[in-house]
């Protein structure tokens, strides 16, 4: 069923040619990684827009392929942005200290520029896994992120609260970081019902 709600998605021609741009930086799940269907593609599809999706697998926000991205892309009103960071961050720093004050000025600063360019942005929370150490570590990431977004005077900056509502099961994901197509299809309906 899931795959057949996808396809129906992804291939019913849309009422009018995409405009305006879904512009997407993240890591291996925000790029789609063991789904079909990611959820960026659906997203786009849905609401009409050019997917330009820079999310790179096994990077950090600190990656010329992250925080890189964002430097270097111009963005405009009309646009609509994508950001889940902190994954890769988890699973290769820790919760080292000196790392985690690096990643919150990171984080500020990509947001500080989403903000600026007037662009509806959603920001995804780290996803729960069904790593124990992960999810540990995990809370640091999510608490930075929290904590950025409640110091600044974030008009565009919408908070997807990813963490929360999605849930990780034998039956949405593919391994204990990454969702599959189930999965996504969650994601999607997530996202979704932010971007209404």
């Amino acid at each position: 069923m899931i795959y057949l709600l996808c396809l129906v998605m992804l291939f019913l021609p849309s009422c009018s040619q995409a405009q305006n741009r879904l512009v997407v930086f993240g890591d291996s799940i925000s790029y789609g990684y063991y789904a079909d269907f990611p959820y960026p593609q659906l997203l786009a599809n849905k609401f009409n827009l050019q997917l330009e999706n820079h999310s790179v697998t096994s990077t950090t926000l600190d990656s010329s392929a992250q925080i890189g991205a964002i430097r270097s892309t111009s963005f405009s009103s009309n646009d609509r942005i994508l950001f889940s960071p902190g994954i890769n961050d988890t699973l290769i720093h820790k919760s080292d200290p000196v790392y985690a004050s690096y990643y919150e000025s990171l984080l500020k600063e990509a947001l500080d520029k989403f903000e600026a360019s007037g662009a509806e942005s959603y920001v995804g929370e780290p996803l729960h896994t069904t790593n124990p150490q992960l999810e540990v570590d995990s809370v640091t990431y999510a608490n930075i992120l929290l904590h950025v977004l409640s110091q600044g005077n974030y008009r565009h900056i919408h908070l997807v609260d990813s963490r929360e509502k999605f849930v990780p099961a034998s039956n949405n994901m593919h391994d204990a970081v990454h969702p599959n197509t189930t999965g996504h299809f969650q994601l999607f309906q997530i996202f979704q019902g932010k971007m209404q």
